[in-house]
């Protein structure tokens, strides 16, 4: 009996990750700001769980760049973090390596209940951009893509 609670538990959590993918309206993309220039940029949508909103890659008039994300809407998830991943395209979990040299965590874990969420993260000088070609919204715990957008690069 108690091993069948256990197994119902499991499978009840699991399926908090697991729900079927609900289609959301695109929203606008991100304009940035006078100083900054547009590196690349794409529109969450759906892969595991429901997902909208815009992300863009921005350089500063300080030379940073940082991703930006506006309206970000999504469900609430445990251990849901943003990447940056090599994945072209991803439209299911299995399309994201959690090979630690094919993405970047730039996030602690996303809050629950705060959405539409807005946020930006100072990327690494260091880092790639021609090899980190979407962003993920990443469960860790239970290795699913909540959502993904991938990255167009601007013309310059």
């Amino acid at each position: 009996m108690q091993k069948l609670l256990l197994i119902a538990g499991a499978l009840l959590t699991l399926s908090a990750c697991a729900n079927t993918p609900t289609p959301i309206t695109p929203t606008a993309p991100i304009v940035p700001g006078p100083q900054d220039t547009l590196l690349s940029s794409g529109s969450f949508y759906p892969v595991v769980h429901p997902g909208s909103g815009a992300a863009a890659v921005v350089r500063g008039p300080d030379g940073k760049r940082r991703l930006e994300i506006k309206n970000l809407i999504t469900d609430d998830g445990p251990a849901v973090y943003v990447w940056l991943s090599t994945a072209d395209t991803p439209k299911s979990s299995a399309s994201v390596s959690t090979n630690p040299s094919d993405y970047r965590q730039l996030s602690e874990e996303l809050p629950r209940g705060v959405y539409p969420l807005n946020a930006s993260y100072v990327l690494p000088d260091d880092l790639d951009l021609s090899r980190f070609r979407s962003v993920v919204l990443w469960c860790v715990e239970f290795k699913v893509n909540f959502a993904s957008a991938a990255l167009t690069t601007e013309p310059q």
